[in-house]
């Protein structure tokens, strides 16, 4: 564990045991596949991609986070075929998995650099692959709760990049729920995407 980052510190303590189930059940219950490849994109101390090998041990399961300090975490993750992290800018990776789950990620880049992305999140798919993951709203009701997060979106915004990026929204909704180590309420939209 990396010490003396006081992020990190408090990240790992709050991430340090598997998540409740009905974080990621929405997704599993969308995906019925058993095998195939699937990263956990952005995946901090990698207890969603432990739990996606434990529940599916026929999935090749990768981790990769933005953050060298989720190297170590990542590493002891029981099932993980690879690990490793880069800048999510930089993620370049051709046609390689049938699933992505980014949880809690995607809103700590920049607005200007998110088309970008998602275009190489949907390089990354296989045919008909699937983009899970979740981000924080737009609305002025909720300040923002944590200065890493660069942007919020509205919901037709979120909409368009995905069109843009080459994805069909096959399931979206909206929750409010506690985020960071403040529990700070925040709406964010729960996103199952297809390449087309």
């Amino acid at each position: 564990m990396p010490a003396g980052d006081p992020y990190w510190d408090g990240y790992f303590s709050l991430t340090e045991a598997p998540p409740p189930r009905d974080m990621y059940a929405w997704f599993l219950d969308r995906w019925p596949c058993e095998q195939g490849a699937l990263l956990d994109f952005g995946a901090g101390t990698g207890r969603f991609a432990e739990v996606f090998f434990k529940e599916r041990p026929m999935l090749a399961v990768d981790a990769m986070d933005g953050s060298p300090n989720a190297l170590a975490f990542l590493q002891a993750r029981a099932g993980l075929r690879r690990v490793w992290t880069q800048p999510f800018e930089a993620f370049s990776v051709a046609e390689a998995y049938h699933a992505i789950w980014a949880m809690n990620v995607l809103f700590f880049v920049e607005r200007a650099a998110l088309p970008a992305l998602f275009a190489s999140l949907n390089k990354a798919l296989l045919t008909e692959g699937v983009l899970a993951f979740t981000f924080l709203e737009e609305d002025p009701a909720y300040p923002v709760f944590l200065d890493l997060v660069r942007t919020r979106v509205t919901e037709s915004e979120l909409r368009d990049l995905l069109k843009a990026a080459g994805f069909t929204v096959r399931f979206l909704d909206r929750k409010i729920g506690k985020y960071g180590a403040q529990g700070a309420d925040q709406p964010f939209f729960r996103v199952l995407a297809e390449k087309v």
